[in-house]
């Protein structure tokens, strides 16, 4: 998808670092070990949401957004005005248009 993209070769380069990331490094099911001060454990996580409201950013910054969001399996909603929101035909899953959040 990215290479059909409008953004020059530096941009490409730097999207395709943020997606390489995003697969290593994903909020998906987050979790930390904590040591209480007593020497108690504690466990704590974090769940995705289903859905987040994406506002704001240029497209190339939008973009960069839109693939840590996906990696992490939550759609991406924006606004019919957003930069992102000319994906909505070639990646109706992960960005859906709205007028508002």
């Amino acid at each position: 998808m990215l290479h059909g993209l409008d953004f020059d070769q530096e941009a490409k380069l730097r999207l395709a670092g943020v997606m390489g990331e995003a697969r290593i490094f994903t909020l998906r099911q987050a979790r930390a070990e904590l040591t209480g001060p007593t020497g108690e454990d504690n466990t704590l996580t974090w769940r995705a949401p289903k859905r987040v409201w994406l506002d704001g950013g240029d497209f190339e910054r939008a973009f960069a957004g839109l693939i840590r969001i996906a990696a992490a399996g939550i759609q991406t909603i924006v606004s019919s005005s957003h930069p992102l929101a000319q994906l909505q035909k070639p990646a109706r899953r992960l960005a859906a248009g709205a007028g508002r959040p």
